[in-house]
């Protein structure tokens, strides 16, 4: 269960647009550093279709039909993770690769021994799935010790 698994990545494209576009957001900011969080509970009740236009514009609808829609965060199959996350770190705030790489590398790790907080999270909310989307801007010089402290206060804001 310690482990951060390909699968508990979020990396579809309609996925990631569902997400942002019916998520709630919020950031935690400590010390002139700020990580933006964007998530989403999924329950079984609630379906979306994802349509693509010819504009390249995509359109999110709401259907009570779940044969017609998709499930978010959740599948039939057992072994795919009921968690999905996306751990990004924007080019625009740390314009060196090294420091990008080494501030996800953080973060999955803190993730990677945070997961069953996130998994109790999930199970008080009485929730099938989650996604959620990680995004550090900040200095390039964080500790892990600061990076868990973001992940910690991540959990109890989502959590109240």
């Amino acid at each position: 269960m310690l482990n951060f698994h390909k699968t508990e990545r979020l990396c579809e494209r309609s996925t990631i647009l569902l997400l942002f576009h019916e998520g709630r957001r919020f950031a935690v900011n400590m010390d002139g550093n700020s990580l933006k969080v964007c998530y989403l509970f999924s329950s079984d009740k609630k379906k979306y279709k994802i349509e693509n236009n010819r504009n390249g514009k995509v359109h999110i609808d709401s259907v009570l039909d779940p044969t017609d829609g998709m499930p978010i965060g959740v599948s039939l199959e057992e072994n795919v993770p009921k968690i999905k996350v996306l751990i990004g770190a924007p080019k625009s705030c740390l314009k060196h690769a090294v420091d990008r790489n080494r501030v996800k590398r953080l973060l999955k790790e803190s993730f990677r021994l945070r997961k069953q907080e996130f998994y109790k999270l999930l199970s008080q909310e009485r929730k099938e799935g989650l996604m959620i989307s990680l995004m550090y801007t900040g200095s390039p010089r964080i500790s892990f010790s600061k990076m868990d402290e973001y992940l910690q206060r991540v959990i109890q804001k989502i959590g109240k």
